[in-house]
């Protein structure tokens, strides 16, 4: 805990002395014009990102409950997602980006996008091919047992994770935070949270809790699509 707080306050005096080497000013009223924009734009976003942190916990302590093995192989699956994300993270964040600075050919940009995440996706199956099973193996040993199948729901829910960025990057980049927040938690508790707690595959496995996740970021992107068709 001591370790986040003290590279927080680095991280601080730095951007403390940067701005006292090239002389800018701190004045209330920009001040309080980033906290008004800060709290309209962040909140959302942390109420968002806050939903899906309590529904990974409930995931944890779902399969905890039914096999502490499921609960290893989950952190295996999603450090070696984790990894595999930072591509598309930076993907909807630069789209994000443009959006934001541009205020024509919205649905062009968004359609470009679409075909950056695909040559983007196109390209991590190259090594993942070649990898194969060797891909869960390098992250976690032999946690995670050889699955063909796991492999295929990895690709899925990087594909889903993407279209989900994608969206919400390009939604934010025009300033629409609260209603693709609101779609996410919505889908989230009225679907996957009850199908965790009502359903229960035979036999158990990580690869039918991963593919209902990524079905339900499919249902987000379709929805945040839809939004996007309807604001241009």
């Amino acid at each position: 805990m001591c370790y986040f707080g003290l590279t927080e306050l680095i991280a601080f005096l730095a951007l403390a002395k940067l701005s006292a080497d090239r002389s800018l000013e701190f004045r209330l009223f920009f001040c309080s014009k980033t906290v008004r924009q800060t709290l309209t734009l962040g909140l959302p976003i942390a109420a968002g990102l806050g939903g899906q942190k309590v529904y990974f916990y409930l995931l944890n302590e779902r399969l905890a409950i039914l096999d502490l093995r499921l609960v290893a192989e989950l952190a295996v699956f999603m450090t070696l997602a984790g990894v595999l994300l930072i591509p598309y993270v930076t993907l909807s964040q630069a789209h994000s980006l443009y959006i934001s600075k541009t205020t024509h050919h919205h649905i062009r940009a968004y359609r470009n996008g679409l075909v950056g995440l695909t040559m983007l996706t196109a390209a991590l199956l190259v090594p993942g091919l070649l990898l194969n099973n060797a891909l869960f193996a390098l992250i976690g040993g032999a946690t995670l047992p050889p699955s063909p199948s796991l492999l295929t729901v990895l690709l899925f829910f990087l594909v889903s994770n993407g279209l989900m960025s994608l969206t919400m990057g390009h939604l934010r980049g025009m300033h629409d935070t609260l209603m693709p927040q609101l779609v996410v938690n919505l889908i989230i508790f009225l679907t996957l949270a009850p199908a965790l707690y009502f359903i229960t595959p035979d036999p158990l496995n990580l690869t039918w809790y991963m593919t209902l996740q990524s079905l339900a970021l499919l249902g987000i992107w379709a929805v945040l699509t839809a939004r996007i068709a309807i604001l241009h």
